[in-house]
């Protein structure tokens, strides 16, 4: 994990709800820098701040990610955590059932 330090803690929350889904990704790294939140999801975007090692990234990965939600109808929020640490939340509208299921 690039962006948590070593003994770190990533959570991962689904809450469904009637209009559909949220999932929340979070961590308790060193966050996100402001100045970044608004790109993080740009293709090529590699936001500096400390991560160990290189990581080899592209600044692909956030970006793909938007592009498969926004597929599903659906959205995707960068914030940071009050406590610290990144916070990534996917929102899916549900879909209705179909009459003859």
């Amino acid at each position: 994990m690039a962006h948590t330090s070593p003994g770190g803690h990533v959570w991962l929350r689904a809450t469904a709800g009637i209009g559909g889904v949220a999932i929340e990704v979070s961590d308790d790294g060193s966050g996100i820098r402001e100045e970044d939140l608004s790109r993080v999801f740009d293709r090529f975007y590699r936001a500096q701040g400390p991560r160990r090692g290189d990581g080899g990234g592209s600044g692909l990965g956030l970006a793909i990610t938007r592009r498969l939600v926004e597929l599903h109808n659906g959205e995707i929020a960068a914030s940071n955590r009050p406590e610290g640490g990144a916070k990534f939340t996917i929102t899916l509208k549900r879909i209705p059932t179909p009459p003859d299921a």
